[in-house]
């Protein structure tokens, strides 16, 4: 939880919501995390059974790159369809219930990463709400 916490409060400043996220390799293997992840994004997890995807998400960073250097809109849908069978892959959508839990841990996270940090105010007083709120 706390990496994928971490990832959605650091990827905010792009501005975007991810649409959908692509799991390959072995993180596609383990469903149960692949849950949490659909559910800290509130957003689908789609599962590929892709060997060397470490290298096939440089590739597709490079040519995405290469595209944006010379001023050609690709999307990435466009990049990925080549090589990636979308249509038969397995997709794990978010949870709704879970969606405003995350949405609060998402703030508490942020509000102690600044208290360590930043010598920020101590969240302490909201962490106990937030097991108040879901876990009593």
């Amino acid at each position: 939880e706390a990496q994928f916490l971490s990832m959605r409060l650091h990827s905010k400043w792009i501005g975007e919501k991810p649409e959908e996220i692509y799991a390959t390799g072995g993180a596609s293997a383990n469903r149960e995390i692949l849950r949490v992840a659909a559910d800290i994004f509130n957003t689908k997890v789609r599962i590929f059974d892709v060997p060397d995807s470490a290298a096939l998400g440089a590739a597709f960073r490079s040519g995405k790159s290469y595209y944006d250097s010379i001023n050609v809109k690709k999307e990435w849908s466009d990049l990925v369809k080549q090589f990636l069978y979308i249509e038969g892959s397995e997709v794990i959508r978010p949870t709704e219930a879970c969606r405003q839990l995350y949405d609060d841990m998402l703030k508490i996270y942020g509000k102690y990463e600044n208290f360590i940090l930043k010598n920020a105010e101590n969240p302490e007083t909201y962490r106990l709400e937030f097991v108040e709120k879901y876990f009593n």
